[in-house]
């Protein structure tokens, strides 16, 4: 805390990564259907009646206009052993990101959705607030589907599978994400 009795960045970045998060990777398209997609933790099911999902999405994001544009995105679920994915959807730029994987476009909403996704949760954005640095985004629940499989976590920088057996976490190495999220 300084001297104005205020948290310092650093201070509450600290204390976040303390909050274990399931892993998605939140997908849209934009008018013009180029794929865009992020990697991200903070997202809720807002409410079961009506459903509700809320995702918070920085303003830097390259992925917030596209988002904004469509009106539209799915919400897709990692399981364990996709640390490489949820890391090429963590980091800055479109052009990459989906090059190297498998999707494919949904019916009707035609939203990326990762293949082996252990769930996805297809949105109409129904609203938006200011939220900071971030944009706080309502989607009403159109479509889900699940596959089912172990989540995978991210907790203090690391990635984490989930091992129902034990009800331990096997740390998975991987380097700090904090300062790379879009």
């Amino acid at each position: 805390m300084n001297n104005n009795g205020v948290v310092s960045l650093e201070q509450l970045r600290a204390c976040s990564r303390q909050l274990a998060a399931g892993v998605t990777i939140v997908t849209t398209c934009d008018v013009k259907g180029y794929p865009y997609g992020l990697t991200m933790s903070a997202v809720v099911c807002l409410s079961l009646e009506p459903a509700l999902f809320l995702i918070c999405v920085s303003e830097k994001s390259d992925t917030l206009g596209p988002l904004l544009e469509s009106g539209t995105f799915a919400i897709n679920v990692l399981g364990r052993g996709q640390e490489t994915l949820a890391r090429t959807f963590a980091s800055k730029g479109r052009a990459e990101k989906f090059k190297h994987i498998v999707y494919d476009l949904s019916s009707p909403t035609r939203l990326p959705v990762l293949a082996n996704a252990l769930a996805v949760v297809e949105c109409k954005l129904i609203d938006t607030y200011a939220g900071g640095d971030h944009r706080i985004v309502i989607g009403e629940v159109r479509v889900t589907r699940m596959n089912g499989g172990l989540p995978l976590v991210h907790y203090d920088g690391r990635y984490l599978g989930v091992d129902t057996g034990s009800h331990s976490f096997d740390y998975v190495a991987c380097r700090d994400l904090s300062s790379e999220r879009a």
